[in-house]
């Protein structure tokens, strides 16, 4: 994500279909498509990259997105000093 690139996702378990469909909703990635009988076929793979590859109006957004959180070092730098802060209030 940090350099902007659409994700593939190809969720499994527990809670990694609800996290996949809402980095899609996000506009950040494609989700692999189950084949019929619930597997990740060939198929369904190679269609979900040639999206993320091909879709110039998902890769914008993903770039836009993607780089206003991973390239912000002064959000980053408050994101630790905020940690630091609850973990020695909650020290003391």
């Amino acid at each position: 994500m940090q350099f902007g690139h659409v994700l593939v996702f190809l969720p499994f378990i527990i809670d990694q279909p609800l996290n996949a469909r809402m980095m899609v909703d996000k506009g950040l990635g494609v989700e692999v498509e189950r084949a019929k009988d619930g597997s990740f076929g060939r198929d369904e793979v190679a269609i979900a990259l040639t999206r993320a590859i091909g879709s110039h109006t998902l890769r914008a957004c993903t770039q836009r997105t993607t780089k206003d959180i991973f390239n912000n070092h002064k959000l980053h730098d408050l994101y630790l000093d905020r940690i630091v802060q609850f973990f020695q209030d909650s020290h003391n």
